[in-house]
């Protein structure tokens, strides 16, 4: 894992990057009864507060998505959010970037263990970039 930090960037929060994590996603369907997700794609990053990712897949800016993470471990995480903006990549599909709904008991919000799993994604993040000084180069 890693740390991204972009002096350009205007996030409070640092997001970190997962090398091998992937996303599916869908959109949310009341009527749909065997939900359909996209094929694995790769997730950029991720905060606690939300992620990026790439698909060949295009999604509305300001459109409610499910996502599936699954991480290099085999973890796997359920997410909902909202696409907050996109970007069309030369032939290679979007890259987008998505606001997690709120965490809680409610159905419509987050998982409140959704939660404590990022907000301990930092403290992962550097144990294992401190134990790990091979994985630097």
């Amino acid at each position: 894992m890693l740390i991204s930090m972009n002096k350009n960037d205007r996030r409070v929060l640092q997001r970190i990057e997962i090398p091998g994590a992937q996303i599916r996603c869908r959109k949310p369907s009341v009527l749909s009864i065997i939900p359909s997700h996209t094929t694995p794609a790769p997730l950029i990053n991720l905060s606690k507060s939300g992620l990026s990712f790439t698909s060949e897949h295009e999604f509305s800016s300001g459109s409610s998505i499910k996502m599936n993470l699954t991480f290099p471990d085999g973890f796997r995480l359920e997410l909902v959010g909202q696409i907050r903006w996109k970007k069309e990549m030369s032939g290679e599909g979007f890259q987008f970037g998505v606001q997690f709904r709120p965490f809680g008991h409610h159905k419509q919000y987050n998982s409140v263990r959704a939660l404590e799993f990022l907000r301990n994604l930092r403290d992962q993040s550097q144990e294992i970039f401190l134990s790990n000084p091979e994985d630097q180069n």
